[in-house]
């Protein structure tokens, strides 16, 4: 099951406590990734104790999956399977917006409304980004390759 594998990884290496990670093959409700791939083939929520954390991107046998990934980063006040749940619509609609061109090293802020366009490095066998969680309690991801 990917989303207890991402949790779990997450819990180990940032001290993130994992409330809820869900993907379309795991999970008890579907997802509309509508007619042009809007909707989001991955979501999970997580407590943020600490001010900063990395989201990493890893190629796998040389190459990554796809070349840049859609990621919308959520504020959570409260950090649940049905928080999680109650922040879809949100995700699903910052998915449909033009999204914008982050480069490996740049920072992602959780902000309603905004979705954001993981450019990864092509020449690096990972791709790192800065998620700023200074200001949040908890962060809801809705994750789309493109």
């Amino acid at each position: 099951m990917k989303s207890v594998t991402i949790c779990g990884l997450l819990t180990i290496l940032y001290s993130f406590r994992c409330a809820v990670a869900a993907n379309d093959e795991d999970h008890d409700h579907a997802h509309d990734h509508g007619e042009h791939g809007s909707g989001f083939e991955w979501a999970g929520i997580f407590e943020t104790p600490e001010a900063n954390y990395l989201w990493t991107a890893q190629k796998v046998n040389g190459d990554y999956a796809d070349p840049a990934m859609k990621l919308v980063a959520l504020p959570a006040t409260t950090v649940s399977q049905q928080a999680l749940h109650d922040m879809e619509t949100q995700g699903k609609e910052a998915m449909e917006l033009i999204c914008t061109p982050v480069q490996a090293g740049s920072t992602i802020t959780p902000a309603a409304s905004t979705c954001y366009e993981l450019q990864f490095q092509a020449t690096a066998w990972q791709s790192l980004f800065n998620v700023d969680a200074s200001a949040v309690a908890g962060i809801a991801f809705f994750a789309q390759h493109l």
